[in-house]
């Protein structure tokens, strides 16, 4: 997964980028479930949350998942 986002985000024009959907803070060990009606084409969903020991977001450490709606 991580080779196929480094080698898309090669391709990947920084104005293409546009938030879609943003949460809330949430507790500690819970999961959050987002229903979002999204158009097709190819998203990012990655954490923003640090980690507690490093202070780095969550999606430097693999916590991320690129998709796409058909």
């Amino acid at each position: 997964m991580r080779r196929c986002v480094e080698e898309a985000a090669g391709a990947l024009d920084l104005a293409d980028i546009v938030p879609v959907a943003d949460s809330a803070e949430q507790s500690t060990d819970t999961t959050m479930w987002m229903p979002l009606t999204l158009e097709a084409g190819t998203y990012a969903g990655p954490c923003f949350i640090p980690d507690p020991e490093t202070g780095l977001p969550h999606a430097a450490m693999g916590m991320y998942i690129v998709f796409t709606v058909e």
